[in-house]
């Protein structure tokens, strides 16, 4: 197959790849994140088939519902662009789209959603969270500032993969098993999670220990099995503590 960059420029794959930064700016309860999607993938699309029908037909196989993890969808994007070049080229059938767009999604916001939300900001978090009691703030603005910059290369790095590879993407994907690191990062949660207590309560009683240890078993099962908002219990435990 001849390379992406024969056929979209440096600028328009720049112009793609910064869109993605809006993927939620048009979230829509119909669509979820389809019209960012479309935003993010026009300037490639009119690259490739110009203004007509054709660029309509493309942007159509966009348009119904999208979801995925915002960290996922440049890879997503290079995808797409991968194979919409394959398709203006007359070397793949349009379908294919149909077909792969929702199971693609699918599958890595799974990982994104574990990997991610469920374990590297929480991590991120508590790490900042520990550095500030201890009084070290200038620290914690650093890995703020290295975990950003961290995942802006993320991103590059996977729309590329996703530009160069297509499909192939997720043989990376498996390779890099992010499943298991989340795993590895959640056993760390739990002991950076005892390491702020012990500094944010270096005076507590065994009392107030043993509250903190029951209660934090309790938010879990209130969020994970009674779907309770985690906004109003942290705002539940500022209140008590307030009231304490």
């Amino acid at each position: 197959m001849q390379p992406l960059t024969h056929r979209l420029s440096a600028l328009t794959l720049t112009r793609c790849f910064l869109r993605t930064y809006f993927i939620l700016a048009a979230y829509n309860p119909r669509g979820l994140q389809n019209i960012g999607l479309i935003h993010a993938l026009e300037p490639g699309l009119a690259a490739l088939y110009g203004q007509g029908p054709a660029l309509k037909a493309a942007r159509k196989r966009y348009m119904r519902h999208y979801n995925c993890h915002p960290f996922w969808t440049p890879m997503l994007v290079g995808v797409f662009l991968h194979l919409e070049t394959a398709i203006a080229a007359g070397k793949l059938p349009a379908q294919v789209i149909t077909h792969l767009k929702d199971s693609l999604s699918n599958a890595v916001s799974a990982i994104g959603d574990s990997f991610f939300s469920g374990s590297f900001f929480v991590t991120w978090a508590f790490v900042c969270s520990a550095l500030c009691v201890t009084s070290l703030t200038k620290a914690a603005i650093l890995v703020t500032l290295t975990c950003l910059v961290l995942l802006q290369l993320f991103k590059v790095t996977f729309f590329i993969i996703g530009l160069t590879q297509g499909l192939a993407v997720l043989n990376a994907l498996r390779h890099s098993n992010f499943i298991g690191w989340g795993d590895k990062l959640k056993c760390a949660n739990a002991l950076l999670c005892v390491c702020f207590f012990l500094y944010a309560m270096p005076l507590a009683t065994t009392s107030q220990w043993a509250t903190a240890t029951l209660t934090l078993p309790l938010a879990a099962w209130l969020v994970g099995k009674r779907h309770v908002s985690r906004i109003l219990l942290v705002a539940a435990v500022v209140a008590v503590g307030m009231i304490i």
